[in-house]
């Protein structure tokens, strides 16, 4: 009996899986699916979600970026401009 290393073993694993993969999705067949109304829903609510965290996200990152710049002016030129970017909160 040939005893195999661990690397040799999931070596050939990791090869035969993408061969496997790589067939299956050359081969293509008509599925005849479709979308019902509560996957498409699901879509949609998903898609809207995905929108508005990535807006969430530009909006508290720009914040970070103004605060930063902020703290840059007072630190160089002294003087803190007309209007503060960083939210006094008493």
């Amino acid at each position: 009996m040939i005893r195999q290393k661990h690397g040799e073993n999931l070596s050939y694993c990791i090869k035969l899986i993408s061969v496997s993969v790589i067939t299956s999705l050359l081969i293509v067949q008509n599925a005849f699916a479709y979308i019902d109304p509560g996957s498409g829903a699901i879509a949609v609510q998903m898609l809207m979600a995905a929108i508005a965290t990535g807006i969430g996200y530009v909006i508290i990152f720009y914040q970070h970026i103004k605060v930063k710049i902020y703290k840059v002016r007072v630190r160089f030129f002294g003087e803190p401009a007309k209007e503060s970017p960083v939210d006094e909160k008493k």
